[in-house]
């Protein structure tokens, strides 16, 4: 029932972090190049762990669909991964944006 919910807020992180990858692969214009910075090199990491955050959501999403799939009662469980991964993105954020 609820597993039609699932893949969707997944989606939604991926997109997110897919657009913050995006986003960083550009630099703007009127700001420096970070490319001999630490800056440059922190978002550079960060770029590598969005890939890897993406992933894991994704074989996440496709485990407990698994799971729920085979009890209907266990659609709670999702989201306390997507909350963590939501906590973890936005933590590496602050982080990263300390340098700035």
């Amino acid at each position: 029932m609820g597993s039609s919910v699932i893949p969707t807020s997944a989606r939604r992180i991926k997109a997110r972090i897919q657009w913050n990858v995006l986003a960083m692969e550009k630099p703007s214009k009127n700001k420096p190049t970070y490319r001999n910075s630490i800056f440059f090199t922190s978002k550079y990491f960060f770029r590598k762990s969005a890939v890897k955050i993406s992933v894991s959501v994704k074989y996440i999403t496709k485990k407990m669909n698994n799971i729920i799939s085979e009890s209907s009662n266990d659609t709670i469980l999702i989201h306390p991964f997507i909350y963590f991964f939501f906590c973890c993105i936005i933590l590496l954020h602050k982080i990263l944006n300390k340098n700035h």
